[in-house]
């Protein structure tokens, strides 16, 4: 039998594209089941598979928001940093020089 485990998550500290990240990375572990609760969080379901712990994977997962949380951010913080260097990139590629 399959072990479970819940927990909660705050959408104003952890954004929703990091939740589904951090799930899908430990998809090989678990099957993360998430449902929205007022006001602003969501429940996260673990079934972990066999012969791992449901406990163990809720800790992996609260480690890797953090993680897939600052990659978020970083991510839109660089968006147009990264915009202009693709520009750029294809612009010499393309002979035209102009960004």
């Amino acid at each position: 039998m399959n072990s479970g485990a819940s927990f909660e998550i705050d959408l104003s500290v952890y954004p929703l594209e990091a939740v589904l990240r951090a799930s899908y990375w430990l998809a090989d572990q678990a099957v993360v089941s998430l449902r929205d609760l007022p006001p602003g969080r969501l429940l996260v379901d673990v079934r972990a598979h066999s012969g791992v712990s449901a406990e163990a994977v809720c800790e992996r997962l609260q480690t890797a928001l953090i993680d897939f949380a600052i990659r978020v951010d970083v991510e839109r913080q660089t968006q147009e940093l990264r915009t202009l260097i693709w520009r750029t990139a294809f612009a010499e590629v393309a002979g035209t020089g102009r960004t």
